[in-house]
């Protein structure tokens, strides 16, 4: 049978269009993927940081007597919810709207997991200087406080990072996705050009066969 025939024509363009498909699939898997991971994290770090902002103001107010005591339960809540967003990121999860799939970059997992560590000294040590705070003079208090603000401080330092981490992320992410595209623009030109190829000898072949059946009803004149 001659390769030339019409169904293997077809086959070779389905085969074509299917490989085309394909990569044209990935490509932008990959890139909604990319996307969807640095937006995620990005979003998370911003929210962790908010929410251990708004519990230090919190603290400071009922330190300062400007909020009553039983308002550390909300300082517990904010610290709680930025735990949240730092194993939404390690291991998943949902709340609301609010869908976070588990990160597969080991080196954010890293940096997420560290802030969770951090996350967890903070709450410790807002939970004694609160304490100290209810039971103590002012003077005696100095050296838990410079203790709870350099831990504040590492949170959003290491928060900070993390964002800058995502973003290296992207600058690594995105050349790989640039190669995609252009791997896909030569593979698309190739198919391409290959179409062409089966088609034109497609035409050829029954152009040469059109003109052997002529010349053997001739001869047989």
């Amino acid at each position: 049978m001659n390769i030339f025939q019409p169904q293997r024509i077809y086959l070779h363009l389905a085969i074509i269009a299917l490989v085309l498909l394909s990569l044209l699939t990935y490509s932008y898997s990959y890139h909604a993927d990319m996307m969807r991971t640095a937006v995620n994290l990005i979003e998370a770090a911003e929210r962790i940081k908010g929410e251990v902002t708004t519990a230090h103001i919190r603290l400071e107010d009922i330190i300062s007597g400007h909020r009553h005591k039983d308002d550390m339960a909300d300082v517990r809540q904010r610290l709680g919810q930025a735990d949240w967003f730092v194993q939404a990121v390690l291991h998943g999860g949902t709340r609301g709207e609010e869908t976070f799939p588990p990160v597969q970059d080991a080196n954010l997992h890293q940096q997420f997991q560290k802030l969770g560590d951090q996350l967890v000294l903070l709450g410790k040590i807002a939970e004694k200087r609160f304490e100290t705070a209810m039971t103590s003079a002012t003077g005696t208090r100095i050296y838990i406080d410079q203790e709870y603000e350099a831990h504040f401080t590492a949170v959003l330092a290491q928060a900070e990072e993390v964002e800058e981490n995502v973003h290296q992320y992207l600058d690594q992410k995105t050349p790989i996705y640039r190669l995609i595209l252009l791997i896909r623009v030569f593979i698309i030109l190739s198919l391409f050009v290959m179409a062409i190829v089966l088609i034109h000898r497609h035409r050829r072949y029954l152009l040469e066969h059109t003109q052997q059946l002529e010349k053997e009803i001739n001869d047989r004149r």
